[in-house]
């Protein structure tokens, strides 16, 4: 019994052992985001893979201009941004009062922006343009 319970040990260690590769870490992507040179102070960046099988979307907060995304897909993927801001108005939906907000990112970025993600960490800023 204990040669069986010896064998299923060493079966289970080889086993995860072969699930713990030394695979390279999915890419890091990092950096700043602004309108008109300035930093969006709240919002959220999102990466999508454009090629089949490449995985899938990932997203990050934007926190005073700063980013960071890790498990990015690598290849080609597609940046959209999203960011709000309260116009100081109101709805009444269901019995209750929200405050309206609207996107402030230029509507020409509403299709995204297609970037290459290689391996490793990279470091890109994104300076969109309201004109």
């Amino acid at each position: 019994m204990a040669g069986y319970v010896a064998r299923i040990g060493i079966m289970l260690l080889i086993g995860f052992g072969a699930g713990c590769s030394e695979n390279p870490k999915s890419p890091i992507v990092l950096g700043k985001v602004t309108i008109d040179g300035k930093a969006i102070a709240d919002g959220l960046i999102t990466f999508t893979p454009l090629e089949s099988g490449m995985g899938t979307s990932s997203s990050a907060v934007i926190k005073d201009g700063q980013y960071r995304a890790d498990d990015v897909s690598v290849g080609r993927v597609l940046v959209r941004f999203h960011a709000m801001k309260e116009t100081g108005k109101t709805y009444l939906e269901f019995g209750k009062e929200y405050p309206e907000t609207v996107s402030i990112i230029p509507r020409k970025y509403d299709i995204g922006e297609e970037i290459t993600v290689p391996e490793g960490e990279t470091i890109r800023d994104f300076e969109l343009t309201s004109k």
